[in-house]
């Protein structure tokens, strides 16, 4: 779906139509946001036509002028959304005898750039006490990002790096809010004021005071397991980004046993993941609004990192293969994903100081892009990220 038919389906115009059956946009609120056709189940039967919207779907794509303009997209903020590719779900299967399927097999894959602005004074890896009081310096940190190819700006005011120093949540709050405030309110150029901002934070009372100051997005390292976080993240009705994890920054490097899960490892965490996924969705978190992350360097071992990394695809392919479906139908294949590498300690062991990491990070981010599994890199190095993520592009979107 494009971004304009996105935006014409949330106009206060809009009518949810099938058949002769017609229904204004305000009694189905939610379904004029949710991209067709996973809005409609695949066995529902039209009234009319008397076929399934499987069937139907099936027939459109095998016409031989069929040629889909209709793409998913997942939503940054209220004015932006992102095209994105997926393999086609077991859902909506290709027409008999025919290879085509409703994927939009020409469109071109674009990986965001995240840019890191840690507002804390005791980050693994650019910590700065001058950030993480200054609301000055933290605003001409973000300037440099965007104008070095940022496409969101992800604001923490908390380390969550293993062992890091709890803080109260009025007091993380007090660090990010500002932040958020002077960029929008900011006037200078490039337009920070439409910058795309995303919270980093587990808390549900620092997400709700940094998206009514105007951020777009919450990032939560916890995956929504605080209390209270979820019903959150489906109040605000805003894009949320949910990681896997396992305890708290003084615990998870303890909780790095996944040898109890059948298949190991990768069908450990995605079965983690499903059960995140469907939590959330339980509390009526929006599933078009639900992007993933795998979580590396939290709650795994160095060698662990590198096999989940290695294993990309897998962990995200459709689950009907899989052991680790819940039984609910829940697949990770469907969502956009966000991968979080940048300066992480397995990268270069041997390096002890995080930002000599910037080769090794920009290696793993261009094969984290070549996974297909990578929507959204999460970077400290703008200008480095720029020229990966460019080649890395390049290298997936190749044909013979």
């Amino acid at each position: 779906m494009s971004s304009s038919l996105w935006s014409s389906m949330s106009a206060p115009s809009f009518l949810f139509q099938l058949g002769s059956f017609r229904a204004p946009k305000e009694r189905y609120a939610d379904l004029s946001r949710e991209p067709c056709p996973t809005s409609l189940a695949p066995t529902l039967v039209h009234p009319i036509l008397g076929k399934s919207t499987a069937q139907l779907l099936a027939d459109l794509v095998a016409s031989p002028t069929f040629r889909s303009t209709v793409h998913r997209v997942f939503p940054l903020s209220q004015s932006r959304v992102h095209p994105y590719s997926r393999a086609p779900s077991s859902s909506l299967p290709a027409a008999a005898g025919t290879k085509k399927s409703f994927k939009d097999d020409d469109l071109p894959h674009k990986t965001l750039i995240m840019s890191i602005l840690n507002v804390t004074p005791d980050s693994f890896s650019d910590g700065d006490a001058a950030r993480a009081t200054e609301t000055e310096v933290a605003l001409a940190q973000v300037r440099e990002h965007v104008e070095l190819g940022a496409d969101i700006v992800d604001i923490g005011g908390m380390s969550t790096r293993p062992f890091a120093d709890d803080i109260t949540s009025s007091e993380e709050q007090a660090r990010v809010v500002p932040v958020v405030q002077a960029i929008r309110a900011s006037s200078s150029s490039p337009n920070l004021n439409e910058t795309v901002i995303s919270i980093d934070t587990f808390r549900p009372s620092v997400a709700r005071a940094a998206i009514e100051a105007g951020a777009d997005v919450i990032n939560d390292v916890y995956g929504g397991r605080e209390p209270g976080m979820l019903e959150t993240m489906a109040d605000l009705a805003c894009p949320v980004i949910l990681m896997h994890s396992r305890g708290t920054p003084s615990t998870m490097t303890s909780l790095t046993d996944y040898s109890s899960a059948d298949g190991g490892l990768v069908e450990g965490v995605r079965r983690e993941m499903v059960q995140m996924v469907e939590e959330a969705l339980a509390a009526r978190v929006r599933r078009w609004n639900i992007i993933l992350d795998p979580g590396f360097g939290f709650a795994k071992t160095g060698e662990q990192n590198l096999v989940l990394l290695r294993s990309l695809d897998k962990l995200f392919s459709s689950s009907e293969d899989s052991d680790s479906d819940s039984g609910h139908g829940t697949t990770l294949n469907e969502y956009p994903v966000l991968i979080g590498l940048s300066r992480k300690k397995f990268l270069a062991p041997d390096k002890k100081v995080a930002k000599e990491r910037r080769l090794e990070t920009a290696a793993a981010v261009a094969c984290a892009i070549a996974s297909g599994r990578c929507e959204i890199a999460r970077v400290h190095d703008t200008a480095d990220a720029r020229d990966v993520v460019a080649f890395g592009d390049r290298l997936l979107n190749s044909k013979e």
